[in-house]
């Protein structure tokens, strides 16, 4: 059997408790929801693939239940091209529990996909689980001792250990060149993190034209180039610059000197309620694909009416044979 390997943004059942991070982690669920272009992309530059930008995505959601009966929702299993799948955890801070849990959903996905025992080959079945390739993606900065990857050992009695690895991505340790080249714009609304704690310590004219600059020029410019270039559709881009937007003020206009500048930047962006973009976007898309549906309706009453038409042009051959049958019989009969 093809090996699977799934991305699973995954977040436990927590009964509408939410941790001060919790924007950061539904920015990143949110990705989910944009065109299939920008996500290939992104798992071609965090994994090292080369899959091309059309290739298919297939979405599903699902559940596992853990050893202490609690449910264990992961939001979002992606699989390229119907074979190929990726886990990815998204962090603030560093966290080694997230190696365990990334473990367990491994696992639950292991036991989900496992090939299942053809008929009558029982005894000659050998069981295999196939885990997802996964990634643990720390947005904020790390200490010098966070590892490039988390070793794991699992040891089986008979069989000796075997070491797993999950890797680890250290998105401030990324430049932006780095990102671009990777076509990763998915996790460019995270740069505004890269000032947080020099911001945070000083206001200066210097540190908020800096962070102005970053604003502008490693966020709003690469993504609306990424969407003039075809990568990004026109709502990937408005989805994109509201997240950055709703993370700057998340972060930022608690501080009057940096709403001002925000105000200045004049970009109207900034200022879209993407909610209420996606409302009109949806109501458009709904009424066009109305307006597909009653083409194709009739589309469908005009083939029905031409088979009609040949049904009929078809019986009234077979009528006028008949009928040409027929007097060739009485013309027979009165000879």
């Amino acid at each position: 059997m093809t090996e699977e390997k799934t991305m699973m943004m995954t977040q436990e059942d927590t009964a509408g408790v939410h941790s001060p991070y919790d924007i950061y982690n539904r920015m990143f669920l949110r990705m989910k929801h944009l065109s299939g272009r920008p996500m290939i992309a992104l798992i071609n530059g965090t994994f090292g693939k080369n899959y091309p930008l059309d290739s298919t995505i297939q979405y599903s959601n699902t559940e596992f239940v853990d050893h202490k009966l609690n449910r264990i929702l992961a939001d979002s299993i992606l699989i390229i091209n119907g074979q190929d799948s990726y886990h990815m955890e998204a962090q603030m801070y560093r966290d080694y529990s997230i190696v365990l849990r990334m473990m367990e959903y491994g696992f639950h996905h292991a036991l989900a996909t496992m090939p299942p025992i053809p008929t009558g080959e029982e005894d000659a079945f050998v069981s295999e689980l196939f885990y997802p390739n996964q990634l643990i993606i720390y947005l904020d900065e790390v200490n010098k001792n966070t590892p490039d990857s988390y070793p794991v050992d699992l040891h089986f009695p008979g069989s000796g250990r075997v070491r797993y690895h999950i890797p680890v991505l250290k998105f401030q340790e990324q430049s932006l060149s780095e990102l671009l080249e990777k076509n990763m714009i998915l996790l460019l609304p995270f740069r505004l993190l890269n000032l947080r704690k020099k911001i945070e310590k000083e206001r200066s004219k210097e540190n908020v034209k800096e962070l102005m600059d970053l604003y502008r020029n490693d966020i709003i410019i690469p993504i609306n180039k990424a969407y003039e270039q075809g990568l990004l559709t026109w709502r990937d881009r408005l989805q994109l610059l509201s997240m950055a937007r709703r993370l700057e003020k998340h972060l930022y206009t608690r501080f009057e000197e940096i709403r001002k500048e925000i105000e200045r930047m004049k970009d109207p962006y900034l200022d879209l309620d993407i909610d209420e973009y996606d409302e009109k976007y949806e109501a458009l898309e709904n009424k066009y694909k109305s307006l597909e549906s009653q083409l194709a309706d009739k589309d469908s009453l005009l083939a029905d009416k031409d088979s009609l038409l040949a049904d009929k042009d078809s019986l009234l051959a077979d009528k006028d044979k008949r009928i040409l049958e027929l007097e060739a019989q009485l013309a027979s009969m009165t000879k």
